[in-house]
């Protein structure tokens, strides 16, 4: 039995490498421009094809891998693709295992739905030798013709292994012909375009006679005018003429793209937040409420001092609200995180709902969120009276890593670290050496040292988050049995993150009081300033390129504070703090402050694409791929600082103090060199001479 295909279609082969989250691969698709598709069903030997309703599934041992110690497995799926804009579907992934034809290959006949577009697979083998070489071949009618949007699957997969442009619009091209009715197709297509033609005016006008035109065809369906809307939004950059595109949709005020657009439009809290009452009354359940409510929400977390109050009545309503779609999307969880610190501010025991709230729902699902655990845990430890409270939180934290190790790696609505392997493995490290400094820090709460010390040497091994507060336990903990170690672990915890309090409590107890063993003549800030000189290490050389395309090394930056800002355009928190770090560049870039922005996740596409939304003054840059790990950098967004190729002040994960924070220790560490200077200003003591 023999199959054709359409000439537009008739030279396409998809081979690549994909990685794959949860159910979802991703990856490299190359293009074989001499494969055959009408392949005979007894003549084919070792490739994979379709024939008929049935994909024959081949795989060859790569050279040197003689033979097998098991019949290797294939894992396939027929919807491989990432839901898009209007898509919806949950891909559904599936193994075979493979026979043994005559020590020749392995094969297998999987049974194509009448329904599918894409199939998709890879051979998992007992060795590693092939990674997740994964193959896709578009589905066919009976008439040859490409079944409706295999094309703009294939395009899809083509964009996020980073294949030219070109082809991919040739593909969604092809698709739009084909299925002029496949509005993503085209909606995806008018955006690349634009990118690849520079985003000119003549461009533009080019899209918008497209526009029209299909518009006059199709009669303006409210799909098609979603896409467009969506395309000036999302690819165009213009969100005024989205919003006056929406206008003629049926029920334009309380369509769900009108809500959304003016809920991105307007700066007043209060009208947003009719935009976000009416999108939650109205389309509870759209993919659009859920993006909208945590957007705001992390809109009240970085603006606190402003809108502290507010915040927490907006975090009120949403959880007694209690919508799955809000739950699912983690809203809830950093609701609850709000009003856990709201209330614990306040008095601890009016946090303790919230705890339980979490505790129970999550029970439930037999799943826990060991970053809520953990800020729980790390506020309880500090009270006698929750100090059994914050063990148990700390615990049940640590297992919650351990479930989540033997998981693929999931994207997050809000992405709270970097999205890789690597990342990930530092992310989980530091939050089991998190969960260990909890515990001992509830214990040192209670008075019993020697099981505090053995928690806190455990979190000291993996956890570099919160080194300052590990080692000003060590202080704590030393402070009866040995005060010269106690001494070094409150300066080091001075030195890697100034406090007021365990400043005054250092300088009380080993410089203020009767009982001080420190020498007479030296103070605390002398012996904090010799401690800030040491540093926290050697920093590791490092290259980065700016969005202009220069590179900029650690070496070309002598007597500059550098400053690292790691972030990237999908955590929402680290994107919401770029303000902030502007303001920063522009009070201290004169005084010798550099700030590079370093997109570790997303390689400057969104600050490319939307140059008038990242109109910042310092440097965006992209890192070499060595440097989050050298610096083990996981968390968004996350701060690095570096003086005289010495590691000064790391900071991991966003609080309320993250600004204030950094800003102290620029001006720490001016100061220091201003001091610096004027000793190194005095004249030298002239020599006197013994008298005989």
């Amino acid at each position: 039995m023999r199959l054709s295909r359409s000439p537009k279609f008739s030279s396409l082969f998809i081979i690549g490498f994909l990685g794959f989250s949860t159910v979802f691969f991703f990856g490299c698709v190359t293009i074989d421009p001499d494969y055959v598709e009408v392949i005979d069903a007894e003549t084919f030997k070792s490739r994979s094809a379709i024939v008929g309703d049935t994909f024959n599934l081949v795989y060859v041992p790569p050279a040197g891998i003689d033979s097998l110690t098991a019949p290797p497995e294939a894992v396939y799926t027929f919807n491989f693709w990432q839901p898009e804009f209007f898509e919806s579907g949950t891909p559904q992934v599936r193994r075979v295992t493979l026979e043994n034809y005559r020590n020749l290959y392995y094969f297998a006949r999987v049974p194509i739905p009448s329904t599918a577009q894409l199939f998709s697979y890879y051979v998992k083998t007992a060795t590693s030798h092939d990674s997740l070489a994964t193959e896709s071949f578009p589905v066919l009618l009976r008439t040859g013709r490409p079944t409706r949007a295999a094309q703009y699957r294939v395009a899809n997969a083509m964009r996020r292994s980073r294949q030219p442009t070109d082809s991919v619009l040739a593909m969604l091209r092809a698709e739009t012909t084909a299925y002029p009715d496949n509005y993503d197709a085209w909606l995806v297509y008018w955006s690349l375009w634009y990118e690849q033609m520079g985003r000119t005016d003549a461009a533009l006008a080019t899209i918008e006679q497209e526009m029209s035109e299909l518009r006059r065809r199709r009669r303006d369906e409210s799909s098609l005018l979603e896409a467009i809307a969506l395309t000036y939004i999302y690819g165009i950059g213009d969100r005024r003429k989205g919003y006056e595109v929406t206008r003629d949709i049926p029920d334009t005020y309380l369509h769900p793209l009108n809500l959304y657009n003016r809920f991105l439009i307007e700066a007043d809290a209060d009208k947003r937040e009719l935009a976000l009452s009416a999108m939650l009354d109205k389309y509870p359940a759209h993919p659009l409420t859920p993006k909208m409510h945590l957007s705001h929400l992390l809109f009240y977390l970085s603006n606190q001092k402003l809108y502290r109050e507010r915040g927490a009545i907006f975090c009120e309503n949403l959880l007694n609200r209690r919508l799955a779609a809000l739950r699912a999307s983690r809203v809830n969880t950093y609701a609850i995180r709000y009003l856990f610190d709201y209330y614990a501010n306040i008095d601890l025991a009016k946090a303790m709902p919230y705890v339980q709230d979490v505790l129970r729902l999550d029970y439930d699902r037999d799943v826990y969120d060991p970053v809520t655990l953990l800020e729980f845990s790390e506020r309880f430890a500090a009270s006698r009276d929750y100090a059994g409270l914050a063990i148990d939180l700390a615990g049940k934290a640590i297992q919650a890593v351990d479930a989540d190790k033997q998981k693929p790696l999931q994207t997050r609505p809000e992405s709270e670290f970097i999205p890789s392997e690597a990342s990930r493995k530092f992310f989980q490290q530091d939050l089991t050496g998190r969960a260990y400094f909890c515990i001992g820090r509830a214990y040192r709460t209670i008075g019993d040292n020697v099981n505090a010390l053995a928690n806190l040497r455990e979190a000291r091994k993996t956890c570099i988050s919160r080194q300052a507060e590990i080692f000003y336990e060590f202080a704590r903990a030393f402070e009866s049995s040995n005060s010269d170690s106690s001494l070094y672990y409150a300066l080091k915890s001075l030195a890697l993150n100034f406090s007021s309090e365990r400043y005054n409590w250092c300088n009380d107890t080993f410089f203020n009081s009767k009982k001080a063993k420190a020498k007479k003549g030296e103070s605390l800030d002398q012996k904090l300033a010799a401690i800030r000189r040491e540093g926290n290490g050697r920093a590791s050389e490092f290259s980065l390129v700016t969005l202009d395309g220069k590179t900029v090394s650690l070496a070309s930056l002598p007597e500059k504070i550098v400053v690292l800002y790691v972030w990237s355009p999908n955590s929402m928190m680290s994107k919401a703090a770029l303000s902030d770090i502007q303001l920063l560049h522009a009070k201290y870039r004169a005084r010798g402050a550099e700030f590079f922005a370093i997109d570790a996740d997303d390689g400057l596409k969104s600050v490319r694409a939307s140059p008038a939304e990242y109109a910042f003054s310092f440097a965006f840059a992209v890192p070499n791929p060595s440097l989050l790990v050298d610096y083990q950098l996981s968390y968004l967004p996350s701060i690095v600082m570096i003086k005289n190729g010495r590691i000064l002040y790391r900071r991991f994960g966003y609080d309320k103090n993250f600004i204030a924070s950094i800003e102290s220790e620029i001006q720490t560490m001016l100061l220091g060199d201003a001091a610096t200077q004027k000793e190194s200003d005095k004249p030298s003591p002239k020599k006197r001479l013994r008298p005989r």
